[in-house]
């Protein structure tokens, strides 16, 4: 059997086709910061801390929230993209009374 250069154009355009539409779908989730559920309400909580300092800032950019887990406190890095190494804005809470133990703030939020 042979086939004609037309069926191996329409067959590698779909092929084409469908590579982008998977790439469309999956790109955006493969983005999405990882965070547990019983880790969301820290990040809500951080979120609403951030907005006292920064307004505007939080409420308009979406953050990539790091939480940390150590023995005494829960620590919500609230970065502005998954790459920020330096992070924006850090709260520490206490594990059990969930008090704001330490707070910082970093430039470019």
């Amino acid at each position: 059997m042979h086939m004609s250069s037309r069926s191996i154009i329409i067959g590698l355009t779909i092929l084409l086709v469908v590579g982008f539409a998977v790439l469309v779908t999956l790109y955006p989730r493969a983005n999405l910061p990882l965070v547990r559920r019983d880790d969301t309400a820290w990040v809500e909580k951080a979120r609403k801390d951030a907005r006292a300092i920064f307004p505007e800032a939080a409420q308009e950019r979406k953050t990539f929230p790091m939480v940390m887990r150590l023995s005494d406190r829960i620590c919500v890095d609230l970065r502005s993209t998954a790459a920020d190494g330096a992070g924006s804005y850090l709260a520490c809470y206490e594990a059990r009374t969930g008090k704001k133990v330490e707070e910082h703030s970093m430039g470019g939020f």
